[in-house]
């Protein structure tokens, strides 16, 4: 089984953007930019994520209180195959973020899910899973909650830019139906709103800031996982 790292830390910035402001940029951006290859007919995706935090729900607190450095670990899967599933973690330090991550099957999702981690620890050498298995075990990391939404990705080589839209990005506390598509789904933005992402390294070119018109929207420190747990509070009181 593969497993595979990223690098560096990137710029990530984020906007809120209405759904006809999105499809103005998203036909300049595609103009000059290649389609994410893991796109559909239409060139977008589902992502969906299984979001973990511990007993104390730090990893949310942390947000909430803008501590500048903080992580957070998810499962991860595309397009509804789960064939392909993926332990992430996702480190922030301002607006720059790092993502490792690394293959799983199936086996190894559930005995994540359940808390059931001794036997991977001492089969497992992949450093980001036997590092949440100590998480899982020693600060009892549980799921908590599913983040979905539909992806449109757009890359460029200069700057190694990757530029996502995502929309209709919803949640649901069934954790249980993470691998399957039955679930109870609640949105977690202003009807209307949806968000934009553009990812880094050292530069972003002049010829994308100009496509994008980013001094025209409204950035944001957008966090799906935070938001979402605090949305979802308005439909379970």
């Amino acid at each position: 089984m593969k497993n595979v790292d990223a690098g560096k830390y990137r710029h990530e910035l984020k906007y809120i953007c209405s759904l006809d402001m999105l499809r103005v940029l998203e036909q300049r951006i595609k103009l000059i930019t290649d389609v994410d290859r893991h796109a559909d007919a239409d060139n977008s995706y589902i992502v969906s994520s299984l979001y973990f935090d511990n007993y104390n729900n730090a990893c949310c607190h942390d947000n909430d209180l803008g501590i500048d450095w903080r992580y957070k670990y998810r499962i991860r899967i595309y397009g509804g195959n789960t064939h392909v599933i993926n332990l992430e973690k996702k480190l922030k330090y301002n607006n720059r973020g790092i993502k490792t991550f690394c293959k799983l099957s199936k086996q190894q999702y559930m005995k994540l899910y359940h808390g059931d981690v001794s036997a991977l620890l001492t089969t497992q050498s992949h450093p980001l899973l036997l590092e949440f298995c100590t998480k899982v075990r020693s600060h009892q990391f549980t799921p908590k909650i599913i983040v979905r939404y539909r992806r449109k990705a757009f890359t460029a080589i200069p700057g190694h830019v990757r530029i996502t839209m995502d929309t209709n990005c919803a949640a649901s506390y069934q954790t249980d139906r993470f691998l399957t598509n039955d679930m109870t789904l609640f949105p977690i933005q202003e009807k209307g709103l949806h968000l934009l992402e553009v990812k880094y390294d050292e530069f972003l070119p002049d010829y994308i800031k100009q496509a994008l018109q980013l001094n025209m929207l409204r950035q944001t420190s957008f966090s799906k996982y935070y938001i979402s747990r605090q949305a979802m509070q308005k439909y379970w009181r």
